[in-house]
């Protein structure tokens, strides 16, 4: 999904801001790497509740499936998953959190969140977040269109979500969300990068949630100044 993919960087190698959602339970990362060298990503292991952390090192595998390193992460604070790029192209970083959470904050590459299902215990599960804010980057190529899919957890547990276009008009926007709900784009008109904000829920706690991402390769990443698109559609 990533062969012939059109990488933005608007500071090439600089170090930025990520927007520091804390993912639950499972995070797959995607970064590219321009050429050879050291990828810096740069985070926050966090405890949920009583939990230990579970002790299992982050592993870094390219396009090809060829494990790169493996990176401790058996301590909660700020945590350093930068790895050497051995080539140019697409890693991948697996991190799996237990009942914890992981916070991405600061990347110099083009990072992104792949919010595929994962299997759990024979059994696929959405991507998880718990009580964090922030925006999320969706790109979408001219002629596609995305579907968007957010919940909260039990009863009390909501969330609320907007999601804007490139040019920042609000095309969808609900305060408290607790059942599935969905958010169909329309058809991109322009390639573009779309918005995607979480934000405290207008009634109800703010806990667990899930998100998944349909009709595009479901990447959301984390800074608007890097990311990439994906080939573009055949027709």
């Amino acid at each position: 999904e990533t062969a012939n993919a059109e990488v933005v960087d608007l500071n090439p190698c600089e170090v930025v801001s990520a927007s520091p959602l804390r993912f639950r339970r499972h995070l797959r990362l995607v970064a590219y790497a321009d050429r050879a060298r050291r990828v810096t990503i740069r985070g926050e292991h966090i405890r949920v509740g009583s939990n230990h952390p579970i002790g299992q090192p982050v592993t870094d595998v390219d396009s090809s499936g060829n494990e790169i390193t493996t990176i401790s992460l058996s301590d909660f604070g700020t945590s350093d998953l930068s790895f050497d790029a051995p080539v140019a192209g697409f890693y991948t970083l697996e991190v799996l959190l237990g009942g914890n959470a992981f916070a991405v904050k600061e990347t110099d590459a083009p990072l992104a969140a792949d919010c595929s299902p994962w299997m759990d215990r024979n059994h696929l599960q959405p991507q998880g977040l718990i009580d964090s804010t922030g925006t999320l980057f969706m790109p979408l190529r001219t002629g596609a269109r995305a579907e968007v899919r957010i919940a909260g957890s039990r009863p009390t547990e909501r969330v609320a979500l907007t999601v804007a276009d490139p040019g920042d008009r609000i095309l969808f926007e609900s305060t408290a969300i607790l059942c599935w709900t969905h958010c169909l784009t329309p058809v991109a008109e322009a390639d573009g990068l779309w918005k995607v904000k979480f934000a405290e829920p207008a009634t109800g706690a703010f806990d667990d949630f899930s998100i998944a991402v349909a009709g595009v390769r479901p990447f959301l990443f984390f800074s608007p100044d890097k990311f990439w698109h994906s080939p573009k559609l055949r027709k």
